[in-house]
């Protein structure tokens, strides 16, 4: 019972903190620009020598730090929907990851109401959100507290800034494989973008995590699927031992 109540009063906390994050007005973004550098590690830093749980830990709120290429953010920002990688640089609690791949990610539902287009069945446009969800792939050979990719979901459609986060919870208390999700605040090119529900990447390495025996397959599925073929929104994925 102590724990439970922890948790909510933990949780309580962290929606007041997503709540008032999400109020920042949109700026556009600077203009310097400069050339991501390749950050070889000393091979000690935390991020190669700890677990994945580290960054999923739920009694914590996580700061990541972006620093994109003003040209290559603008690019970014002109055609969120594209889902192309520019390259960047990762900062978190000192050490520094460069370069990455960032790029926006999200299906119909997450482009509502936040990109220029009309349509919101065919998303097009720039970018008029304060948020957006984000996507980072670390540099060839690169782990990230064993982890290939990092997801940040801006959750616009959801005012209290909780329900992935305490649905994934909820399954994974019952025992049901789930990918692990935490709030995290993130900060771009010194601008500070509010707090974003850091959901863990359904890909092998989730697989290692959530299931004893890793062999088997990974099925993906699309939604929603268009008329003329393709699909233009998420994919999800079950796993076969």
């Amino acid at each position: 019972m102590k724990t439970q109540t922890k948790t909510f009063r933990y949780l309580l906390m962290i929606t007041l903190t997503a709540i008032i994050g999400c109020g920042e007005p949109f700026e556009p973004n600077a203009d310097a620009n400069f050339l991501v550098p390749k950050v070889i590690p000393h091979g000690n830093e935390k991020y190669l020598t700890t677990k994945s749980d580290y960054i999923f830990d739920q009694s914590k709120l996580h700061t990541f730090e972006l620093k994109i290429p003003g040209s290559a953010l603008n690019e970014l920002d002109k055609d969120p929907s594209a889902e192309k990688y520019v390259a960047g640089m990762l900062i978190f609690e000192g050490d520094t990851l460069s370069p990455i791949g960032v790029r926006y990610k999200g299906s119909i539902g997450a482009w509502v109401g936040c990109l220029s287009g009309d349509n919101i069945f065919d998303p097009s446009g720039f970018k008029i959100c304060t948020k957006l969800s984000m996507k980072i792939k670390m540099g060839s050979g690169q782990k990230f507290f064993k982890l290939k990719k990092l997801q940040f979901h801006s959750q616009n459609q959801d005012p209290s800034q909780m329900h992935e986060r305490l649905a994934y919870w909820l399954f994974r208390e019952m025992g049901l494989p789930a990918p692990r999700s935490v709030h995290a605040r993130l900060v771009i090119n010194d601008q500070y973008r509010g707090v974003f529900a850091l959901t863990e990447q359904v890909d092998k390495s989730f697989v290692k995590e959530s299931y004893k025996d890793a062999d088997g397959n990974l099925y993906k599925g699309v939604w929603p699927l268009r008329r003329e073929g393709g699909y233009s929104g998420s994919k999800w994925a079950t796993h076969s031992g």
